[in-house]
């Protein structure tokens, strides 16, 4: 039964986890770049694309140094992201972990209390054994008693008719 009772409790805890943690997930960057579509630059043998048709050296540097540092911003805002998603998750495990411990303690008490009340039950028991045991002596000492008052009578009867043959 308590086996049951700690299934069902961690399932719940699992349950209630799972929910918090997609409640809390948030969602994708704006600026992520990630699974969008986009038309490809394609690079022309005479230096020209068909976004700008003359660039110069310097301003393709400047386009892939900044397109660099976005990319590198998004790298860091992700892993951060990541980081305070398990970070979470560990805190939630933790409270897991801290309910089991306590229902555990709890289970523990439960048991303790069934062993001390069963061992005042036997107390019980073994107490009424020693009075049963000595109502039972003390009828036979009453027995006894009865059985010597009847000798003792016998003796009287015995006397008397000893006196009755004299």
């Amino acid at each position: 039964m308590a086996s049951k009772t700690v299934w069902i409790v961690g399932g719940l805890v699992v349950a209630i986890g799972v929910v918090a943690y997609v409640a809390f997930k948030p969602g994708p960057a704006n600026t992520d770049a990630a699974g969008t579509i986009a038309e490809a630059k394609r690079a022309r043998a005479d230096g020209t694309n068909s976004f700008n048709p003359s660039p110069t050296a310097s301003t393709t540097a400047e386009e892939s140094a900044k397109g660099t540092d976005e990319r590198a911003k998004q790298a860091e805002l992700g892993k951060r992201t990541e980081l305070g998603k398990a970070e979470l998750g560990k805190a939630e495990l933790g409270k897991a972990e801290l309910g089991k411990a306590e229902l555990g303690k709890a289970e523990l008490g439960k048991a303790e209390l069934g062993k001390a009340e069963l061992g005042k039950a036997e107390l019980g028991k073994a107490e009424l054994g020693k009075a049963e045991l000595g109502k039972a002596e003390l009828g036979k000492a009453e027995l006894g008693k009865a059985e010597l008052g009847k000798a003792e009578l016998g003796k009287a009867e015995l006397g008397k008719h000893a006196d009755l043959a004299k």
